[in-house]
């Protein structure tokens, strides 16, 4: 066939022509008679009356077949070059695709193309242009083969590069931010006992969360003037207190805890302790004695929400711990309606001494940290106060006092004292949290 087409290429042309030719014969020529008689002819025509040289059987021809000889000649000189026309190059045709996109389709890597348009597509792109977009599900690699494309390829080659967007698996390192133990606050949304990096130092502790939310671990006392001997249940002695679990709202974390101090008589207090350590403790046992002596550093951090500044006296927030006949209080408290500074407890000569910095909470939620040290020899260190994000530094030390001999652990205390009216108040805690190591 291939044969056929080339001799056909060849010789096609001058066949169609020769054809054409000879059946175009100028009648004016081979019979001079005819333009006259064409001009002065009859209407009706009589087969005898035309010129003799027409009725002349060489060059008489029917109608019919002349036509179909001019049919035939018209279509050997227009179908023979058409089906031939591969014989000068197909790329003239819009439809055919070059040859290099078909080897680009094997190399969806963008490896195995030799020119841009091959290597940066390496997809089924119906045109060059498309190839363009092929390039995101190829490898980086198919970057470097489009670089020596041509016009068009090499940007879709350098869009490979966007494989890199892998890297933001480095987001992976955000777990990192469990050190945001560090403020001491993320480290609180925790349950029970979990350890992590604490403080600044990169020390490691443990941390007691969501105490707000143990209930077994809380008890609660009424106090006064003058002598403040604890009495309980409530009410008892004139004073009323109480606690509520679970408060959805106001909360920070869905489950917080709702404190009440009321009662008949001024200037009453409202203590609610949670044991978190000791002998027979319901959070952490140490009945042999042995955890309590390895704690030196402890880091108390809550969320407390004040209902009413007008009315609240006095909140205050301890650490205590007690072993071997030793008591070791760090006590803290913000004498809000008093002289408004932060006081801590002189546990040796048993009353608060102004600690020289200011105390100003707000209505609506507050954030309170407080970091505190016991020294090798049991002094105790207030080392800093930070309150709704303003640090305090204090690196005060003060001895410790006594405790009954059958006294082993560690407390968190939170304490409200009324006004002089007395008006009944209530504040919340939440993301309660006792640092430790």
């Amino acid at each position: 066939m291939d044969r056929f087409k080339v001799l056909s290429c060849l010789f096609g042309p001058v066949i169609s022509r020769y054809v054409w030719a000879r059946l175009s014969v100028d009648r004016t020529v081979a019979c001079p008679e005819w333009s006259q008689w064409r001009e002065h002819r009859p209407k009706v025509v009589i087969r005898n009356k035309r010129p003799r040289c027409l009725l002349q059987k060489p060059l008489v021809r029917s109608w019919a077949r002349r036509n179909m000889m001019r049919l035939i000649a018209a279509f050997a000189g227009l179908a023979v070059p058409i089906f031939l026309a591969g014989c000068g190059g197909g790329p003239s045709n819009p439809l055919a695709y070059p040859s290099s996109s078909t080897a680009g389709t094997s190399g969806s890597s963008g490896m195995s193309g030799t020119s841009g348009t091959s290597g940066s597509s390496g997809t089924t792109g119906t045109s060059d242009s498309s190839s363009t977009s092929g390039t995101s599900g190829t490898s980086s690699t198919s970057a470097t083969n489009g670089s020596s494309g041509t016009t068009g390829t090499t940007t879709g080659g350098t869009s490979g590069t966007s494989q890199t967007s892998g890297t933001s698996a480095t987001s992976g390192s955000s777990g990192t931010t469990e050190t945001a133990g560090t403020g001491g606050t993320s480290g609180t949304s925790g349950t029970g006992s979990t350890s992590g990096t604490v403080g600044g130092s990169g020390t490691v502790g443990t941390v007691i969360s969501d105490i707000q939310t143990a209930s077994g671990n809380w008890k609660s006392w009424g106090q006064g003037a003058p002598n403040y001997v604890d009495c309980s249940p409530s009410p008892c002695n004139g004073y009323a207190w109480s606690m509520q679990y679970g408060i959805t709202l106001p909360s920070l974390s869905n489950d917080a805890t709702q404190f009440i101090i009321d009662g008949t008589k001024s200037y009453g207090d409202a203590l609610f302790s949670a044991q978190l350590m000791g002998t027979n403790s319901p959070q952490l046992r140490d009945a042999d004695h042995t955890l309590l002596p390895t704690l030196n550093n402890f880091i108390y951090d809550v969320d407390f929400y004040v209902t009413d500044a007008s009315i609240t006296q006095v909140l205050e927030f301890d650490i205590s711990m007690y072993m071997n006949g030793i008591g070791m209080i760090w006590g803290t408290q913000c004498n809000y309606l008093g002289d408004k500074d932060w006081d801590i407890w002189d546990n040796a000569n048993k009353h608060w001494v102004s600690a020289g910095i200011p105390c100003n909470f707000v209505n609506g939620w507050n954030h309170l940290t407080i970091h505190a040290q016991r020294e090798s020899d049991n002094t105790l260190l207030y080392q800093s106060i930070e309150l709704d994000g303003t640090t305090y530094t204090l690196d005060k030390t003060y001895p410790p006092g006594t405790a009954d001999s059958t006294w082993w652990g560690v407390t968190v205390n939170y304490q409200m004292d009324g006004d002089s009216k007395p008006d009944a108040n209530t504040t919340y805690l939440d993301n309660f949290s006792l640092t430790y190591w």
